[in-house]
């Protein structure tokens, strides 16, 4: 009986199957013989092998071969081979964007930090920083948090109409020397990750958590949001934080893929971190009404706080005699608990608003329940050629509720 092994097949042929090898089952099927290690040196095989781990495309011009190419970022990002792609292609991305639509936001990334000062920080205070977060900060080392354009987003804009001023809340992605770090007993961290624009009595912030080697295996790195002034309480588990991510790595990703995806809203270059999925549509009389809604981590006497973000559009084909002035509005808010009210009010955040073909209106405004709850109703407007005309414009309802998971401490 006729034995068929590898070795008896051509070279194309292995070749072929060294490309569904990873870089370690590679290596090691280079020491088989010295007709495999050679095949195993085949710039074809390890150009494969930088594209997956090192997103690299094209051969550097200092590097000769894709086998080069590979050690080359091997040693300089070897530790983070299992998260490289991941954080590089986020940031890719992010560049990408905000070099388009915010282009002030992309001009306040920061270069990237000097490993050693991280080296150094792990050493003094005997701490493992994640892999993700480490790379992330020798990418770029968060931004400059002087500029007016938070890198994570934000919610919650305060008008003053007298002066035509609006504040947008950012949350922005602080430097790792910036960063707030709060150290625990049992080697483990609280590390600040972004910092609220201003006003941070009323806003929160996103911290990493770091565990101990021991607990590395049982608990993830998780990153968690709760108000600004709780930064300490989340060591003694004493601070009202929520869960956003199991890790760096995947919260990062997730956001990026949300905003260069068209999820978030942006307005005049600032990101608003509103998700498209809470989206809802009412239209009167051309006049469509949208809503979107987002929670937000602050204290509010034991109740969940949300922001919303309302828009109001007249289309550009609506008839002019149909343009109009928002001069009240009319909510039903509904708790979990089924309890009712009616709330009542002139303007919408101090304004009165004129709907004409094309107009367009938006604002943002927040509200609290106990666990969840609902708003809807409607916003009564004038006709402008004829004050004495009604028209009721619906908002529709809006059904808001945490969806994190509340974290329980170190």
């Amino acid at each position: 009986m006729q034995r068929h092994t590898a070795d008896a097949l051509p070279d194309v042929v292995l070749l072929e199957l060294f490309k569904y090898l990873n870089y370690v089952e590679l290596v090691n099927a280079s020491k088989v013989c010295m007709r495999w290690n050679s095949l195993a040196s085949s710039d074809g095989v390890w150009k494969n092998l930088c594209e997956f781990y090192w997103i690299v495309a094209e051969l550097p011009s200092e590097c000769k071969t894709w086998k080069g190419t590979f050690e080359k970022f091997y040693k300089a990002y070897g530790q983070y081979i299992d998260c490289y792609r991941h954080v590089k292609e986020a940031w890719n991305k992010l560049e990408k964007w905000l070099m388009e639509y915010s282009p002030e936001c992309y001009d306040s990334l920061n270069e990237g930090i000097d490993e050693k000062v991280l080296d150094d920080f792990e050493h003094h205070e005997h701490l493992t920083l994640p892999k993700d977060l480490r790379l992330s900060y020798l990418i770029h080392n968060g931004q400059d948090s002087n500029g007016r354009f938070g890198l994570l987003g934000g919610q919650c804009v305060m008008v003053k109409p007298q002066n035509n001023v609006k504040y947008v809340f950012s949350n922005f992605m602080l430097s790792f020397e910036e960063a707030v770090i709060i150290s625990a007993p049992g080697d483990t961290a609280v590390i600040q990750l972004s910092q609220s624009g201003f006003s941070p009595q009323e806003l929160f912030d996103y911290y990493q958590i770091v565990n101990p080697p021991s607990h590395a295996i049982k608990r993830k790195a998780k990153i968690v949001t709760c108000h600004t002034r709780h930064l300490a309480e989340i060591v003694l588990g004493n601070a009202k934080a929520y869960e956003v991510g199991e890790c760096f790595m995947q919260w990062f990703k997730n956001y990026v893929d949300k905003l260069t995806s068209g999820q978030y809203l942006i307005e005049d270059g600032k990101v608003l971190a509103y998700d498209a999925v809470t989206e809802v549509f009412a239209v009167t009389e051309n006049i469509t009404v949208s809503v979107r809604w987002a929670p937000i981590p602050v204290d509010f006497s034991d109740k969940n706080a949300f922001a919303y973000y309302i828009r109001m559009e007249m289309a550009s084909s609506a008839p002019a005699e149909q343009s109009c002035k928002l001069v009240g509005r009319h909510w039903k808010i509904k708790d979990d608990d089924d309890s009712l009210e009616t709330v009542e009010g002139s303007g919408v955040v101090g304004c009165y608003p004129v709907m004409t073909p094309g107009a367009k209106f938006a604002w943002q405004s927040w509200t609290a329940f106990r666990n969840s709850g609902s708003m809807s109703g409607h916003f009564i407007m004038h006709r402008l050629n004829n004050a004495d005309l009604t028209i009721n414009i619906q908002c529709p309802e809006f059904k808001m509720f945490n969806p994190w998971k509340q974290y329980d401490g170190l």
